[in-house]
């Protein structure tokens, strides 16, 4: 393939971002520095006509990449259909309709999952960079962001193999409810123990 395929998503949901640290891929949960990855999952809306235009671009562009160097479509899935995931999670046993419960995000959405061994960049605003030591929260499950991947073919053994989304960019773009629970502000907690004699916990 002689051009890069830059995909830029604009005003997605992210979702399970592990855009600071390497975390396990696959599904192998294999935790070695090889399986280790930077990614994040983009959350794009079924009711939103510019996302499902783009959807519909992306699977024409991924299929003419299938072509191009001949592999195999099956088991090929960047583009996952939300509410196909959630009808299948088994829902009969009390483990099931928790896993069921924690996957409502997924109704009425596609999911691209992104990844890199190479840290994503990183941005507030445009032309500003994130400074990594300092602030990770903007970048929350549930916000919305502008994420630029690429759909890019890899080979094994010197023989194309498959496609996977790389992720290379992410632009905050606006807050949105947090997934699941948020933190308690301790505050009156914590004024209860001027009352207390702390002198001996230290």
């Amino acid at each position: 393939m002689t051009e890069q395929e830059i995909i830029v998503l604009p005003a997605v949901r992210l979702s399970f971002p592990h855009l600071f640290e390497k975390q396990p891929l696959d599904n192998l949960y294999v935790n070695t520095e090889e399986k280790r990855k930077y990614v994040a999952t983009f959350l794009l809306s079924k009711d939103d006509v510019n996302h499902v235009k783009l959807v519909k671009e992306l699977k024409s562009r991924i299929d003419a990449i299938i072509k191009e160097i001949k592999i195999k479509p099956a088991g090929i899935e960047l583009i996952k259909d939300g509410d196909e995931e959630y009808n299948l999670i088994d829902d009969s046993t009390e483990e099931g309709k928790k896993r069921k419960a924690k996957s409502e995000y997924k109704k009425g959405h596609y999911i691209i999952v992104a990844a890199n061994k190479q840290p994503p960049k990183l941005s507030l605003i445009k032309g500003q960079d994130l400074n990594r030591a300092v602030d990770q929260n903007p970048f929350y499950p549930g916000c919305y962001v502008h994420a630029l991947i690429e759909l890019s073919p890899y080979k094994f053994n010197n023989v194309w193999k498959g496609i996977s989304n790389r992720l290379h960019h992410v632009l905050f773009y606006k807050d949105g409810d947090m997934f699941g629970r948020g933190v308690i502000d301790g505050t009156s907690e914590f004024d209860k123990l001027e009352e207390l004699d702390t002198s001996n916990l230290f």
